[in-house]
């Protein structure tokens, strides 16, 4: 900030990157995380950091960089959480046809 005060251009190279800044944030309906960077950009940053690195170990990081690998990695595993659920509702009825035949 001193810098700013003693060179008028440095002043206005700051000010034109808040107002980038800014832009950003609005354009990607982020406002609340330019308003309190303290607090909510802080915190923003920190959990995305921990995530990407839990993707990182499994070297899944490059998900975060391209949106239709997430989207792929995402459809994938959601079909697979289908498939599952239907194989337990199947076998949950298998159970009970077997616990009838057995009560018969």
């Amino acid at each position: 900030l001193k810098e700013a005060e003693r060179d008028p251009t440095r002043l206005a190279e700051v000010l034109s990157a808040y107002r980038q800044l800014e832009a950003a944030f609005k354009e990607y309906d982020m406002q609340e995380l330019f308003e309190d960077p303290e607090y909510s950009l802080k915190a923003f940053l920190r959990n995305h950091h921990r995530i990407r690195a839990e993707f990182e170990k499994y070297g899944l990081g490059y998900l975060f960089d391209s949106v239709p690998s997430m989207r792929d990695f995402l459809a994938k595993y959601k079909d697979m959480e289908d498939e599952l659920k239907a194989m337990k509702a199947a076998r949950a009825g298998e159970k009970l046809a077997e616990r009838d035949a057995e009560m018969q």
